[in-house]
């Protein structure tokens, strides 16, 4: 026999002594929750740190690269390999610096394509 009384959840701290229970109604309780309030804010913070940091971490050391490459451009070194990984790194984190890098690749190849053709000839 249900009752409309039971159709609605009791909190999980219903007591003994609450009068639902003493008229003989099952009291129908919520599940669980898996974290509290404080938990699930101290997780979702502690993720938030984590991106924010990571986000810092991989702009301070794409950057730092990409500068190396660039200076690398004015003395003598390896700056067309430099500054392709300086963009790469970037690329892990942010948009702008993937687009750059496709937009760069789409140059060498067709730099690669013009050398093929002068060289065949």
């Amino acid at each position: 026999m249900t009752t409309e009384r039971a159709s609605t959840p009791l909190p999980i701290s219903a007591r003994d002594d609450d009068p639902a229970l003493v008229a003989g109604e099952q009291p129908v309780t919520e599940e669980p929750r898996p974290h509290g309030f404080a938990e699930r804010f101290v997780r979702d913070s502690g993720w938030r740190a984590y991106r924010v940091l990571r986000r810092f971490v991989v702009l301070a050391v794409g950057l730092t690269v990409l500068v190396v490459g660039v200076v690398l451009i004015v003395t003598p070194g390896p700056a067309f390999i430099v500054i392709p990984v300086g963009l790469a790194i970037l690329s892990i984190e942010f948009v702008w610096a993937r687009k750059l890098l496709r937009r760069l690749r789409s140059y060498i190849e067709q730099a690669r394509d013009r050398v093929r053709q002068t060289v065949r000839r």
